[in-house]
């Protein structure tokens, strides 16, 4: 717990580790997703072992073929949703601390 919230403490690209505060829903999520388990990955998969990054995409694609969505879906097409729905939502949160959003597409392909 810090300041109020259940954190979260993660391990980003290239080993630095960041805590983040969690949102209730998700931490209640978070909760189903470990059982009673106390340390280790978040997401298994069959086995017991770490999920990959395609593992996540081959459920992320899955997951859209059963709802009907016929265009490509990935994990990185969640995060561009998220964070779109959070700029229109006004959410200035939603990006990671020191990042830049721009909804400008030059801006994000800039050198």
């Amino acid at each position: 717990m810090e300041r109020g919230h259940r954190t979260l403490t993660i391990t980003r690209k290239g080993g630095k580790v960041a805590t983040i505060p969690q949102a209730p829903r998700t931490a209640r999520a978070i909760d189903l997703a470990i059982a009673e388990r106390s340390e280790g990955p978040v997401f298994l998969a069959s086995g017991g072992r770490r999920l990959d990054r395609h593992g996540a995409a081959r459920i992320v694609r899955r997951v859209a073929r059963r709802a009907g969505i016929g265009k490509p879906m990935g994990p990185h097409t969640l995060r561009h949703a998220f964070i779109t729905a959070a700029l229109d939502a006004g959410r200035a949160a939603a990006r990671r601390p020191g990042s830049r959003i721009s909804r400008r597409p030059q801006d994000h392909y800039a050198l």
